[in-house]
């Protein structure tokens, strides 16, 4: 029997080498299929540092988000990463965009291009970044405008939804004194804004940049380029834990791991050999598994075409991370379960039928077919892994 599980990064992880003159820190850059950033790693330490595009209709009814991009190709020369695609609104292709992602040194340098197919009645075109609060905690923001002023504000707890700062900005910098930073650069002063977030999952800032507002008309093209710039140093003190001797309330078979989301770095490698989890947990995000619906039939020895699956796997870094992380605890005999988030496009109802939370349930009817896609990803890790 092979063993279940593994895989190995290529697609989306961008390896930066060490620059001999700043003595560049940034190791890696990782995005989803269609190059939306998901992490940075900083100083040897994980930043969870998200950032997409997104188009919205008026009142942000329906977000369309690079994260749902359709027919994705992507290209790599050297340090330049490239990435197009398209995306449906009420089921028609109604946008194309091009995206780039450079490394220089510790600067993330993006450029975008989203271009209008057919006329759209739309609240404009923006970057929606979601910068990890954990990691600027009592930290500052520091804005300059459009005219050179500079303005620095404490950053306060995300649960107040305070917004911290809002205009027309050329340069937003979050620093922790002898810490972390973390800047934003974009070419030109655009308008943005920068909220406090609980978050569902990770409490963040949300940095919002407006990259054109109103509608567009066929053929009407969005141009952006702008720069992510980690530094600083990463929080290096020990954690300490004391137990209560003289309070027992449960038998302590040992620890878990919870490694959905982030299954990888640091922070995981140093968790597995030191902790010895007795039960983990990983994840399946089925939305990169089977982004588009493949016509097979499990109940037949040959009703299955397996290479949309392999190339899906070649192609997407989280897909391979997820499974190289319960390679790992298989390998180590540990028990866990595998938890299924962000069901692909085809498995929701309609962007038209979104709730007033922008949520798309997962359609009725779709169900026997969702299920199936969790059976071919659960065979695939069992013959390939």
């Amino acid at each position: 029997m092979k063993a279940f599980l593994t895989a190995t990064v290529l697609m989306a992880a961008i390896v930066f080498a060490a620059d001999p003159v700043c003595g560049a820190l940034v190791r890696r850059a990782d995005t989803d299929r269609p190059g939306m950033l998901w992490s940075v790693l900083h100083d040897n330490d994980l930043l969870a540092l998200r950032a997409r595009f997104v188009v919205a209709t008026p009142g942000w009814r329906t977000r369309l988000d690079g994260t749902a991009a359709r027919n994705v190709r992507f290209e790599e020369d050297g340090p330049l990463r490239q990435w197009s695609g398209d995306l449906e609104l009420d089921g028609q292709r109604a946008f194309e965009y091009e995206q780039t992602l450079r490394q220089e040194g510790d600067s993330l340098k993006f450029t975008l291009n989203i271009r209008a197919l057919r006329d759209a009645e739309l609240a404009g075109v923006f970057l929606d970044a979601q910068v990890p609060a954990e990691d600027f905690r009592d930290g500052t923001l520091s804005t300059t405008d459009a005219e050179g002023r500079t303005r620095s504000e404490n950053l306060p707890a995300p649960a107040s939804r305070e917004e911290v700062a809002s205009g027309t900005m050329r340069r937003v910098e979050f620093e922790v004194p002898g810490g972390r930073r973390l800047a934003f650069e974009p070419v030109s002063p655009l308008h943005l804004s920068v909220t406090a977030h609980p978050g569902w999952i990770i409490p963040h800032y949300r940095l919002l940049v407006t990259l054109h507002g109103g509608s567009m008309e066929a053929g009407q093209s969005v141009e952006a380029s702008y720069t992510f710039r980690p530094g600083g140093e990463s929080e290096r003190r020990p954690a300490s834990l004391r137990l209560d001797r003289g309070r027992e309330r449960y038998e302590l078979h040992g620890f878990g791991g919870n490694y959905c989301f982030w299954p990888r770095g640091p922070d995981v490698d140093h968790t597995l050999d030191s902790l010895n989890p007795v039960w983990t947990r990983t994840q399946m995000f089925l939305m990169y598994w089977e982004p588009e619906r493949q016509d097979y039939d499990l109940d037949e020895p040959d009703g299955i075409d397996w290479e949309p699956f392999r190339r899906q796997v070649r192609q997407n870094w989280i897909v391979r991370t997820e499974m190289e992380a319960a390679a790992r605890m298989a390998e180590r005999d540990i028990p866990f379960i595998i938890s299924c988030w962000q069901v692909p496009d085809w498995a929701r109802v309609p962007p038209e039928q979104q709730d007033a939370r922008g949520r798309r349930p997962i359609a009725r009817e779709r169900w026997p077919e969702l299920i199936e896609s969790i059976c071919a990803y659960l065979l695939y890790l069992r013959e390939n892994y």
